[in-house]
């Protein structure tokens, strides 16, 4: 009786969730969105998505469309913006010497200064698109979502970002709904992170003006949550004043059912192979990989083949050349190929030079059970989860000495046919997204309005 009358009340929870990239958009920075589609319905939510009809983006993946639940409504709401290949075109004019890349914003770190003209214009575009290009969705989406919370009765509204400038959408709607929950859930963190980072968002009025967001947000919203404990506490040490219950820990996770059939099989090459999967850009670049790779004796390092399956940014691509060892470049796939790619690989290589930060596709390679080489800060959360889980191995990317040692240590072992680590999978299963739906839908009820 008493489990009939919780699915009772709990059935009647409706959440809006707003997410500017959404399948059929592809790539790391949808899974979150969609796996809370997915499992946030199995915990009580009647779910609806809001989301940009024609997304800024480099990459597409329409098969995971099919993973959309049926009961899940999707909303999408067009945005006047260029095409990615477009904005990252105009940059390059204004910053053309030594090109980076961020999630949305094909930036630039020259070597030398620009042109006063160039910095003239730099500076509009940082005040016309603060805090970020995608600001111009902002009244669509904004229209949009007003309409999805009066015909359907909404009382939650989760923002998930980046883009940051989603954030101004949740604060306009809790200004005209005062009723509903308010959840800003943070997949990465902004001010210490974006701003310093990526070129596009530094400078003095894109910082005054993302701080006051983020205050906004910090003071409005019901609920607060990111993806790793390092973010959370960066935000909690940044509003001292706020109740600790306000903010929540959700980790990425992985989709168990995308697992199910995985098993490792042979390559067939005689190497061993290390697979990377991912977005290749300046917080994972792959020159300490491959600088320490060169380094090694050519008895181990003819033994290597390296995999990249993603996009390398244009400021990466230069890594890639001239080296001594195996390169083979995929370019961005749909997941299920990546997985099938995964199924034979030796190592997985992550790449992670944010200490705080906790890359989603860990957790798809914890579920892999593949070993894990990652060159990352030394008390960073990926060496901390690494540790929990016994995932694998890792490397500071400030000592190249370490990166070698490493990389020396994973091949000796796959030709002495020794393991290199011992994964327990018991710690890897408490991140089934289904889990951590559970925890979202958790804090959510327990947040007020």
């Amino acid at each position: 009786m008493r489990t009939l009358l919780v699915e009772y009340l709990l059935a009647d929870s409706k959440l809006l969730l707003i997410s500017y990239l959404f399948p059929p958009a592809g790539g790391v920075p949808v899974q979150r969105a969609l796996s809370l589609a997915r499992y946030l319905p199995r915990n009580g939510y009647e779910v609806h998505v809001l989301c940009c009809r024609n997304p800024g983006i480099p990459t597409l993946d329409p098969s995971l469309v099919k993973r959309i639940p049926p009961e899940v409504r999707v909303h999408r709401a067009f945005s006047p913006e260029l095409p990615f290949r477009a904005r990252q075109a105009v940059w390059a004019l204004l910053a053309p010497k030594r090109k980076t890349a961020a999630p949305v914003v094909q930036a630039s770190q020259p070597a030398g200064q620009p042109s006063a003209i160039k910095k003239g214009i730099q500076a509009v575009m940082r005040r016309v698109f603060c805090p970020d290009p995608e600001v111009v969705w902002v009244p669509f989406a904004l229209r949009r979502a007003r309409q999805v919370i009066r015909r359907y009765g909404i009382d939650t509204v989760m923002i998930t970002v980046p883009p940051f400038s989603a954030l101004i959408v949740g604060l306009r709607l809790k200004q005209e709904f005062p009723h509903i929950k308010f959840v800003a859930d943070f997949r990465d963190e902004w001010l210490d992170y974006y701003l310093n980072e990526f070129e596009f968002y530094k400078g003095g009025y894109m910082r005054t003006r993302s701080t006051a967001i983020e205050r906004d947000v910090a003071t409005q919203a019901s609920l607060i949550a990111s993806v790793t404990p390092g973010i959370v506490e960066i935000m909690q040490r940044r509003y001292p004043d706020l109740p600790a219950t306000k903010f929540g820990l959700v980790y990425n996770g992985y989709d168990s059912e995308q697992f199910a059939d995985f098993k490792a099989r042979p390559h067939g090459t005689g190497k061993v192979v290390i697979t990377y999967a991912g977005t290749l850009h300046p917080t994972s670049s792959p020159k300490p990989y491959f600088d320490a790779l060169d380094n090694l004796p050519d008895n181990l390092r003819a033994h290597v083949e390296t995999r990249l399956m993603g996009r390398v940014t244009d400021g990466e691509a230069p890594h890639l050349e001239n080296r001594k060892s195996v390169i083979r470049e995929y370019g961005f796939l749909p997941q299920r190929e990546v997985f099938r790619h995964l199924e034979e690989t030796g190592y997985l290589l992550l790449i992670q030079n944010y200490a705080p930060a906790l890359g989603g596709k860990i957790f798809e390679y914890l579920a892999t059970g593949k070993p894990i080489l990652a060159i990352t800060h030394e008390h960073g959360e990926v060496a901390r989860l690494l540790k929990e889980t016994g995932g694998g191995l890792w490397a500071d990317p400030s000592t190249p000495g370490a990166i070698e040692a490493m990389l020396t240590r994973a091949v000796e072992a796959v030709l002495q046919g020794k393991p290199v680590c011992g994964l327990d999978r018991s710690s890897v299963e408490r991140f089934d997204r289904r889990n951590q739906a559970a925890e979202y839908a958790r804090l959510m009820r327990a947040a007020q309005p």
